[in-house]
């Protein structure tokens, strides 16, 4: 079927449509995505930012045109997988000297670092994705709201990662009070 036509049955919110796009440009989404990402993002990761990319198609179809469909995707990819990993790069800055503790005693000093190397110990073990939305989340203090307006995601996969990050650290952290 025609691009032209697709698309205005996705402006009326056609699902079929949007599958049908799905299945005539994903693997060119993908080849994009891959090609920006592969060996820096979990395979997983680059699989979710393409759906990523047709979630977008689904909310822009409003202000497309059939003849600049391709390049649109192409570039809503490249930007989408180039966003991802300059947010993987920043989020690797981490908080690592950022916390200043109060006047304290030399022993509760020792205590908070050895809690907060035990921490980032265990927020290294998550994905780049989940890590970055946990760390926006619960050190900058950022809404889902704001995380999927800055990340280009989803809330619901926002919200998905910080449940899924939640789970991972509680079992590296418990892991770890195990085997002490």
């Amino acid at each position: 079927m025609k691009d032209k036509t697709l698309l205005a049955r996705l402006r009326r919110k056609d699902a079929a449509a949007l599958s049908e796009l799905i299945d005539k440009y994903s693997a060119y989404v993908g080849t994009v995505v891959y090609g920006i990402c592969a060996g820096k993002l979990p395979r997983e990761d680059m699989e979710e930012l393409a759906a990523d990319i047709f979630l977008t198609l689904w909310k822009s179809a409003a202000t497309l045109r059939a003849d600049t469909l391709t390049p649109w995707l192409g570039a809503v990819a490249r930007n989408a997988a180039k966003n991802r990993l300059r947010q993987q790069n920043q989020e690797s800055e981490l908080f690592e000297d950022r916390i200043e503790l109060p006047d304290v005693s030399p022993e509760e000093k020792l205590s908070a670092q050895e809690e907060r190397g035990r921490v980032l110990a265990a927020l290294e073990q998550l994905a780049p994705a989940d890590r970055d939305v946990f760390v926006r989340h619960y050190y900058w203090r950022q809404t889902v709201k704001m995380i999927a307006n800055e990340t280009g995601i989803n809330e619901n996969t926002v919200k998905t990662r910080l449940v899924r990050g939640r789970e991972k650290l509680r079992a590296a952290l418990s892991e770890e009070e195990y085997n002490d």
